[in-house]
């Protein structure tokens, strides 16, 4: 297995030719990397940093405006409802369906920051099964149904995932590399390693310039 040093955003031409790489490990292994999950189990701050370090890395959209929209999707507008309803009991009945479409807003845009990030890295492949109850939103694709999905029931489990598959990677400008892998496919660097080679994946994705922003 060759070294991956140089698995960067490619370019639309070259997706077509190159193998795809799995996600870097499944989205329920949070102990595989605990800085991580520690970040993304802090709802007030640290998860929303993670998001927009994320964005920012993997290039799908810029680190402020990234953060201020999952901070009003996750903290401002869910506080703000919440706020309504206990302070006015009689708006119940109209905060509720607010609060399912803000949640199906944000599922939408983490499922569409993780479709540019998949289509930048070359990413594919499911690994937390199948939610085809939204597959009519998703023109019954598999990879969208579950983004779509992991986002709408663990928006955490996904991010950390996301930064999990950058930093074992070294996309990222925000976490040391972890457990990068040696000359001879096997895993190397801090403290011994726990991350192991996917059987078969070469992943030597070759570099292309890519436009900032796409």
């Amino acid at each position: 297995m060759s070294t991956p040093g140089n698995y960067q955003a490619i370019s639309d031409a070259e997706r077509g030719v190159n193998p795809p790489v799995p996600w870097a490990d499944g989205c329920l292994d949070f102990f595989s990397d605990c800085e991580v999950c520690l970040w993304g189990c802090c709802p007030l701050g640290c998860y929303q940093s993670l998001f927009a370090w994320n964005a920012t890395d993997a290039g799908t959209e810029d680190f402020h405006p990234a953060l201020l929209r999952v901070c009003g999707l996750t903290v401002v507008v869910p506080n703000l409802l919440g706020f309504v309803a206990s302070t006015a009991p009689s708006l119940g009945p109209a905060v509720q369906p607010l609060s399912t479409a803000n949640q199906l807003l944000f599922a939408w845009y983490g499922m569409t920051h993780r479709q540019k990030m998949r289509r930048r890295h070359n990413i594919k492949g499911t690994d937390c099964g199948l939610c085809s109850c939204f597959s009519c939103l998703c023109e019954g694709d598999d990879e969208k149904i579950e983004d779509f999905c992991l986002y709408l029931c663990c928006a955490p489990c996904a991010t950390c995932q996301e930064t999990r598959h950058l930093r074992r990677w070294g996309i990222t400008t925000r976490w040391r590399p972890k457990y990068p892998y040696d000359a001879n496919g096997r895993v190397a660097g801090i403290g011994g390693g726990s991350y192991q080679a996917p059987p078969g994946q070469a992943m030597d994705v070759p570099v292309a310039p890519v436009a900032p922003g796409k």
